[in-house]
């Protein structure tokens, strides 16, 4: 028996709800933490890894700061940051970022929380045999389209595959707010699984209902009945 129809409707309201609310608190941090980040080392370009003489290191040093660099060589990027920095490029005419702004704020954030907010509704509908779950149909479609998981995993691949360039100075690096994006998703895995197969049970045990003919009804009374 799922765990959900064990608990009964008032405790998977209260998991559900507390699973709800552990994710939105772990998007909402590992929106605002780095989860990359970015370093340009500058000393490779100088002898003997590179052609510029030591001795012109603060030439290249005083360069970088006065075109305004500097921030651009040691970055760290988090999903907000992106988000932010997306709308302005749109702003500014680079219509090629309309994509990439669609596939982080629609599908990977807005997707995945209107799917958690269809598990809450599929939840509360639980117990109510005779009615269909739509809620529970509508996170069947979302839970293939929210790409959350598709975002964490874009960046642990471009980080590791980065690192083929640490040798020429451009280093990319995990960072700590990948953490609690991972566990979001997580969480909104478990909850999808949890919503359900308590869905699933239900529907089936309505379909069993349906499909008895009134005799075999009268039997089992009739059966039930001897017992006693």
């Amino acid at each position: 028996m799922p765990l959900l129809v064990q608990f009964g409707r008032a405790g998977a309201l209260l998991l559900v709800t507390a699973l709800e609310v552990a994710f939105v608190i772990l998007l909402i941090v590992g929106m605002l933490a780095p989860c990359m980040g970015l370093h340009l080392d500058v000393s490779v370009v100088l002898e003997p890894s590179g052609p510029v003489p030591k001795s012109m290191g603060w030439m290249l040093e005083d360069a970088i700061d006065v075109m305004g660099l500097r921030p651009l060589l040691n970055a760290e990027v988090s999903l907000w940051h992106c988000l932010s920095s997306l709308a302005g490029y749109i702003g500014d005419g680079e219509a090629t970022c309309i994509l990439a702004f669609a596939m982080l704020a629609v599908f990977a954030i807005s997707m995945t929380l209107a799917d958690m907010m269809m598990l809450a509704l599929a939840t509360f509908s639980l117990g109510t045999p005779g009615r269909p779950n739509t809620a529970m149909d509508v996170s069947r479609v979302l839970k293939h389209i929210s790409m959350l998981d598709v975002f964490c995993m874009g960046v642990c691949v471009v980080c590791l595959a980065g690192q083929a360039y640490s040798k020429v100075g451009f280093n990319l690096s995990l960072r700590a707010g990948l953490v609690p994006l991972v566990c979001a998703e997580a969480l909104h895995y478990l909850t999808y699984h949890l919503v359900s197969s308590a869905v699933s049970a239900e529907e089936e045990g309505a379909s069993s209902d349906e499909s008895r003919s009134p005799s075999e009804d009268k039997l089992i009374a009739r059966v039930g009945g001897e017992g006693l």
